[in-house]
């Protein structure tokens, strides 16, 4: 359960999560595959906030929401359909930051994606981090946790075994499911 300002965030529905300022980005992408980049970075936030806009300006706010979180070798213009697996989770990451969302959920953004492609995803949501913003990550990248995360937490079968800043979670662990883990992925 996720609670914001006090209230529960129902974050299987995406107008109660985003109404509570909840951006999210799930395993399965929600892109609109026969639409422009523009449209669907857009898609997530502003169309539906302030109307329909001018499609120069669509395509010059997406443009600016692209560079500003290192994808300028995305075009605002190219179908979503023409671009690999990973551009569209990028832009499905881009369309969460067109919402100016307070807090970014991404639930295994990496998991489809090809090896190759994974750290393009990874160096934009080290992006968001830098900048501030709040990110929920569920993720298997230990790298990523331990180079990003204030705070780790773990869990199995549902229960949370383990929590603390990265460096005790990586370097001290208490609960030995948790030992057994990481001595398995960081070896």
């Amino acid at each position: 359960e996720i609670f914001v300002d006090g209230k529960k965030a129902n974050i299987a529905n995406p107008i109660v999560a985003t109404e509570l300022g909840i951006g999210i980005v799930y395993q399965e992408l929600s892109n609109f595959m026969h639409l422009d980049v523009a449209s669907n970075v857009l898609s997530h936030g502003l169309p539906q906030r302030h109307g329909m806009i001018k499609y120069d300006e669509m395509y010059k706010k997406a443009r600016e929401i692209l560079d500003n979180i290192g994808l300028s070798h995305i075009s605002e213009k190219d179908t979503m359909s023409n671009l690999s697996l990973g551009a569209q989770q990028m832009c499905e990451i881009a369309g969460i930051i067109s919402k100016n969302a307070d807090i970014v959920i991404l639930d295994e953004p990496t998991s489809a994606l090809d090896p190759e492609m994974v750290q393009e995803v990874l160096d934009v949501m080290i992006e968001l981090a830098q900048e501030n913003i709040t990110m929920i990550c569920v993720t298997h990248e230990m790298g990523f946790a331990r180079q990003v995360a204030d705070r780790v937490i773990f869990m199995d079968d549902g229960r949370i075994l383990e929590q603390g800043s990265p460096e005790h979670f990586f370097e001290n662990p208490e609960n030995p499911r948790c030992r057994d883990f990481l001595a398995k992925i960081l070896h």
